[in-house]
């Protein structure tokens, strides 16, 4: 997993900062109180604030640069520090001339509330757009544990699932199940090494999405192979589709690391028309043999 963490060096000092002068604040405006403390509000104010700092640190790992992440991080991080104040009014006992305290607690929670809450619009928006782009890899369904690590695609398994799906929703459209395999992909892993080879398959697949169909299903079935079900209205539109996906799979250019010069590889495929989920089995079974025949007249 990749960390942007030091990416947003300013915001993880901000979210030490503001904590740091709550707790000066309440030590200076304040005097520990030893009795009366409600250890119920002490629980629920501090769980709060628990979970705000999750988020917070949540974020700041997982969020690229931008606008965006700025306005999530800084809102949070004024809900924050008007969560500490509330929890440390449970510990400290102010008096009359520290009424600024509670003035405090309530205006950065009301600007952090409108920053987040604008944010959350803006988030939307972003995920409307990455929604249309990532449609073809897990359709209206997300679920990280029904994907790949590697590529982002579908799991055998899940795509599986999709399959019976299609076939319920769409019975009359023309439907060609495609297998991929990649030529000359474990030279490459020998030559370059398998962390760049994961890197091909990820460029690869976010390649294959963008240029599939609406409709389309595809996943990583094993290793440099790729599984896809390609719904059209005629078989000469599948058949176009498959040439067209050969051909940017030949032309897609990946520079590995330290080197200069793109590598091109390509691809071999095998594809058959399936009419019901019955089929699906034997058909996967046909084509992996054909693909391993080719395999081996190449060699």
């Amino acid at each position: 997993m990749v960390s942007h963490l030091r990416r947003h060096q300013g915001l993880f000092l901000l979210s030490l900062t503001l904590p740091i002068l709550a707790f000066a604040m309440c030590a200076l405006a304040g005097t520990p109180e030893s009795s009366g403390i409600e250890w119920l509000d002490v629980l629920g104010e501090g769980s709060v604030t628990l979970v705000l700092l999750l988020w917070i640190l949540a974020l700041l790992i997982s969020r690229p640069s931008g606008k965006l992440t700025q306005l999530l991080v800084i809102g949070l991080n004024l809900i924050l520090f008007s969560s500490l104040l509330d929890l440390m009014d449970e510990f400290m006992d102010y008096s009359a001339s520290s009424n600024w305290v509670s003035m405090m607690e309530s205006i950065p929670a009301s600007i952090g509330m409108v920053m987040t809450s604008f944010a959350v619009w803006q988030w939307h928006k972003e995920q409307l757009t990455l929604n249309a782009q990532w449609q073809t890899r897990e359709g209206f369904v997300r679920n990280t544990e029904d994907l790949d690590p590697v590529t982002q695609l579908y799991s055998g398994e899940h795509w599986m699932m999709r399959l019976e799906q299609a076939f319920a929703h769409k019975p009359r459209s023309y439907k060609t199940l495609v297998m991929l395999d990649i030529n000359d992909f474990s030279q490459f892993n020998s030559q370059y090494g398998h962390k760049e080879g994961n890197r091909y398959l990820r460029g690869l697949s976010s390649m294959l999405s963008l240029s599939l169909p609406s409709g389309a299903l595809v996943c990583r079935f094993a290793g440099d192979r790729f599984a896809i079900l390609l719904l059209q209205d005629e078989k000469v539109d599948s058949a176009n589709c498959i040439h067209q996906l050969s051909e940017s799979i030949h032309h897609f250019a990946f520079y590995p690391h330290q080197c200069n010069t793109a590598i091109c590889l390509s691809a071999r495929h095998a594809a058959m028309e399936i009419v019901s989920m019955a089929d699906i089995n034997a058909t996967i079974l046909k084509l992996n043999q054909s693909l391993d025949k080719q395999h081996a007249h190449a060699a």
